[in-house]
This record gives C-alpha cells, structure tokens and sequence, in this order.
C-alpha cells in the first residue's frame, strides 16, 4: 500500500494536466512553489512553456504558484502546505430533501442561478459564499416565503424567520465540523512549535489549522448575523415574510459576503 501511495503521488506531482492520458513532466519537480512568484507556466501549442514575470539572474530560484489548487490538494499533489499565501478551503453542501412539498419550486430557483439540488460550496477565511447564503435561504423559504421571491433574487433576506434559520444552520454545521477533530487549537499550536514534530505530520497540522480558522470565521459570522436577527425579531406566533421591514437584518450577511 506504502509503494502504491508514492507511486501515485509521484505520478499526480509531475502529471501538468492531472490526466491519466497526457504525458507526465519531472522536470516540474525541481521548481519552488514557496515563496513569491516570479515565473509561470503557458500551455502553447500542446506544450509546456515557462516563462519569467521578473528578469531572473543566473542561480536565482524559479518559483512557480499554482493558484488554482487549494491547500489540501497541494498537500496531495506535492505533500506540502504553503504557511502564507494558500488557500484553504471547507467544503460544505446543501441538500434539498425530496419529500418536502416545495421541493421542486427550490430544484428551480437553485438552478436559476446555476445551482444543482445537492450543490457543494467551498468555504473560505476571507468571506461566505454569495451562492452559499442563497441556497440556503432557498432552502430554508417556507410556503409564505414562496408568494414572493423578489428579495431572494437580489441575494436579499426572504424574512427574519428565514435569515434566522440560515445563520442557525451555518453555526450547527461549523461547529459539528469543527467537533471532528481530535485537537484542541493549543494542542496544533505545540506540534509546530515542536522542531522534531516530523515534515509530514507538520503539514497535515497546518492544514489542520486553516481549516479550523475557516470553520471558526464562518461561526463568528453566523452568530454575528443570528444576533442582528434576534434584535429585531418580532414574536409572531405565525411566520409571514418580513424583509421589508426596517432593521439591521435586512442586510445582515452583506457584510460577509
């Protein structure tokens, strides 16, 4: 199993295309990705082509950035996590429950904007996904919510109730996701400290950690959201849209997104 898993791993690290049918390039191997970036790489004409963004002396390190790959894949393509500059990503899904009598009016709105019934998000430190905050208060809308979906197309509240239900679900699944795993951000902080920690055991911990700082960013927001909705909640005993009421809530989640 030892063998099968390097032999991959040496295989999607110089495999450009990640194409099991395009042919590998080892020479890959010998670039930096720490660091500023100051070359590219240009596919021209079925070939690989570096080139400088900086004029480059004679011993000068040639570092490469692929943007595009997350932390946890640079971890499975390369086997290192970048300490600054990467991008570490959760992700999170929202599915639509097929027995529920609005079913199909939520497959469509979600599909209106591109959207499939069991879509997968990335979450990230800097912001919530816009298409994120949709889903969910398309998946949230009740029969009410439905009379008038105006609101919702302008990435705007459907109600207080809505929001309220929307800010609730990404605290329970940030904090579910942050209940699986098994170290305290003290005990993350020891391991890196520690200059014996092993090479491989010091990158799954720095992922570790970003993706717990993701997961903790996305919480705050939510709760800092769910507390705007609370001050302005009304205490109907019976659930009627109220996004064009005034208050904080009707545009609470602008702010992070």
């Amino acid at each position: 199993m030892q063998d099968y898993t390097w032999a991959h791993a040496v295989f999607v690290s110089r495999n450009w295309y990640k194409d099991i049918n395009k042919p590998i390039f080892p020479v890959t191997e010998i670039f930096n990705y720490r660091g500023e970036q100051n070359t590219k790489i240009v596919e021209e004409d079925g070939r690989l082509t570096l080139k400088t963004l900086i004029d480059l002396k004679a011993g000068d390190e040639i570092i490469v950035r692929e943007d595009k790959l997350t932390n946890r894949q640079t971890l499975e393509f390369f086997g290192f996590v970048l300490e600054k500059g990467g991008d570490t990503t959760i992700e999170v899904g929202v599915a639509l429950d097929p027995s529920e009598k609005l079913f199909n009016n939520k497959r469509i709105k979600l599909e209106e904007k591109g959207l499939s019934e069991d879509y997968q998000f990335q979450l990230r430190a800097a912001a919530i996904p816009t298409d994120l905050i949709y889903a969910l208060r398309i998946y949230h809308a009740n029969t009410y919510d439905f009379d008038d979906m105006n609101n919702v197309d302008k990435n705007k509240p459907i109600s207080l109730q809505c929001e309220k239900r929307v800010a609730e679900t990404l605290i329970d699944t940030c904090q579910s996701a942050l209940n699986e795993y098994t170290t305290t951000a003290r005990e993350d902080k020891t391991i890196l400290a520690n200059k014996e920690t092993a090479y491989r055991l010091k990158n799954a911990v720095l992922l570790r950690k970003g993706e717990k700082r993701v997961l903790w960013k996305t919480l705050e927001r939510g709760r800092d959201v769910l507390k705007q909705v609370l001050a302005q909640w009304d205490m109907r005993s019976y659930d009627l849209p109220t996004a064009n009421e005034p208050g904080a809530a009707r545009e609470a989640f602008d702010e992070y997104l």
